[in-house]
């Protein structure tokens, strides 16, 4: 990608006698009137973004994605100087708050496709996909809960006899979200369960364990009373568009449920 001009990049253009502002901000005026348009030469004539808004599924855990209008001064010269003749707009993920709607950047580039001398950037040159699939990926997509949870196939336990765990649920869950300039994004997830066994014990694995005897998440209680057993999983993914990728980091908030266990003490009668 190539770097976003600065004022003083943009300022350059006097020197060949064309009059340059300021960098012209999301929804700002394209025609000059605001003080902020921006007037030269372009043979820079990229393919706009799409209209269409991207869809996915919110996660309330934090805030949604949005994307802002930046300039570039031009995309990789050949030279290696500054042309400010091959610049363009383009849409990017917005940095923090206070960004516009992906609705509202396609407006305000098609107002600046039609009446600026600059036109839209080709969109898989400027946009940065990496960025966009990272903040989708802490802010909208939504990890499931390790849910059902069965410990001694639904049959509570007893003092002092191994409790066998299962954590329900797909291990490895995907989830699709549009992608604004090509295939469509895919998000496989992965997690690492958190076992809090009602005791104050604690468990860490990436198993789902299994029934009694053929599982290997396993606890034995030495106190009579309802455990509360409580699984936590922490996500991390990989994802996908097309012929790109990569890794995505574990979420710091994990997904969780509770299951009630009774823990009887039986004791043998001799007659």
């Amino acid at each position: 990608m190539s770097r976003r001009a600065t004022t003083a990049a943009l300022a350059l253009a006097l020197v060949v006698g064309c009059l340059v502002g300021a960098a012209v901000p999301a929804g700002a005026d394209p025609d000059g009137s605001s003080g902020n348009g921006t007037f030269g030469f372009s043979d820079s004539n990229g393919v706009p973004l799409g209209s269409e808004v991207p869809d996915f599924s919110g996660n309330s855990d934090g805030p949604p994605v949005t994307y802002q209008v930046d300039f570039f001064d031009g995309l990789a010269p050949e030279d290696g100087t500054y042309q400010y003749d091959d610049g363009c707009w383009g849409a990017t993920v917005a940095e923090g708050q206070g960004g516009q709607t992906w609705a509202e950047v396609q407006a305000t580039l098609t107002e600046y496709n039609d009446a600026q001398a600059w036109g839209v950037c080709a969109a898989e040159e400027t946009f940065d996909l990496v960025a966009y699939v990272e903040q989708m990926w802490q802010t909208e997509v939504a990890p499931p809960p390790p849910t059902p949870l069965v410990v001694n196939n639904g049959h509570g336990s007893v003092t002092g006899i191994t409790a066998y765990l299962e954590i329900g649920g797909d291990p490895t869950p995907t989830q699709t979200i549009d992608n604004p300039i090509g295939p469509d994004i895919v998000i496989t997830m992965t997690p690492r369960y958190v076992v809090h066994w009602g005791d104050g014990a604690t468990t860490e694995t990436t198993s789902q364990g299994g029934p009694p005897r053929g599982g290997d998440l396993t606890h034995t209680w030495i106190d009579v009373g309802t455990m509360d057993v409580t699984v936590e999983a922490y996500w991390r993914a990989t994802w996908s568009a097309g012929a790109v990728g990569g890794n995505l980091p574990e979420l710091p908030n994990p997904t969780s449920e509770t299951e009630p266990v009774p823990v009887e003490q039986w004791q043998a009668v001799i007659d």
